[in-house]
């Protein structure tokens, strides 16, 4: 039996916005940091300095953000009602028993009613 999920931000719409959230601050940190490392590579090729910073920290946090970002974005779209191996989207409760249904389940794990099929 899988345990069910909180009903909370698990939504479609909560996963979505956390998704674009992630992804715009993965988008900043990455170009800050190809940004910040151009310019310090400038001031080191003009004589200012004599040695330039590459500004990993903030080009590898910003590609994990980006990641994640795509990662929540597609679990919040929702599945096309239409297909064949449709799951639910969000955790809802079984109209039969009452009892919680997991995300992503296509059936009450309690009274084994099929949706969606």
């Amino acid at each position: 039996m899988s345990t069910p999920l909180k009903v909370g931000d698990e939504t479609s719409a909560g996963l979505r916005e956390e998704g674009e959230k992630k992804i715009v601050s993965g988008v900043i940190w990455g170009i800050g940091g190809i940004l910040l490392t151009g310019i310090s590579y400038l001031a080191a090729e003009s004589g200012q300095l004599g040695y330039y910073w590459v500004f990993f920290g903030a080009i590898i946090y910003g590609a994990i953000q980006l990641k994640r970002g795509i990662v929540l974005y597609t679990r919040g779209t929702p599945n096309d009602p239409s297909s064949r191996h449709a799951v639910l989207n969000e955790a809802d409760t079984c109209p039969a028993c009452g009892k919680l249904i997991p995300l992503g389940s296509s059936e009450c794990p309690e009274c084994g009613k099929k949706y969606l099929e």
